[in-house]
């Protein structure tokens, strides 16, 4: 992060090799170095406990016109399509355990 000041940061698989009870802190600490150093950060993942992490710290008021979860799938012309989850519709699929990885 301190690297990234001013510039965009990517990290695929942000949870490889952490335990999940560290997430919400890794997720509190990208929001708040990335929003004070001007950083846009883009994550992947496939961990379901990592978008809940994302999900309760995004939903923080600080955070919530900073935060955007969109997932990248195939579409029905087999292009790749990116569909973007507002925070209600976020809530609700992680409510009712869909998986949205």
């Amino acid at each position: 992060l301190a690297a990234a000041q001013g510039k965009i940061l990517l990290i695929d698989e942000i949870e490889m090799g952490l335990h999940y009870t560290v997430l919400e802190r890794l997720w509190e600490m990208i929001f708040k170095y990335a929003k004070l150093w001007d950083i846009q950060v883009f994550v992947t993942t496939h961990s379901q406990d990592t978008i809940k992490a994302f999900y309760y710290v995004a939903d923080n008021e600080a955070y919530k016109k900073e935060a955007n979860f969109i997932r990248l799938q195939k579409g029905r012309t087999g292009k790749i399509e990116a569909v973007v989850y507002d925070e209600e519709r976020l809530e609700n699929s992680l409510d009712l355990n869909i998986d949205i990885r």
